[in-house]
């Protein structure tokens, strides 16, 4: 049987050592994906409630004018 000597436990503890390097990375990568989609879907309300201002703000130009029309009319 071969001796156990400090270049096994090198290889060993190198090995470990990136097991761990690569599970922090998939970690991180798993962590990024999960913030880009809670970003995108903060961006996609933001956007929904944009175009609800932007409809109300075009209902209350439309009335604006039609009450302008009616005062110059009336």
């Amino acid at each position: 049987m071969d001796r156990f000597d400090l270049n096994d436990f090198q290889r060993i503890k190198q090995f470990m050592d990136d097991a761990r390097l690569q599970r922090i990375f998939l970690n991180t990568q798993v962590s990024f994906v999960e913030f880009a989609s809670e970003i995108y879907g903060i961006l996609q309300r933001m956007e929904d409630r944009l175009r609800m201002l932007e409809d109300i703000t075009f209902q209350q130009l439309r009335q604006q004018q039609r009450n302008e029309n009616c005062d110059l009319s009336g």
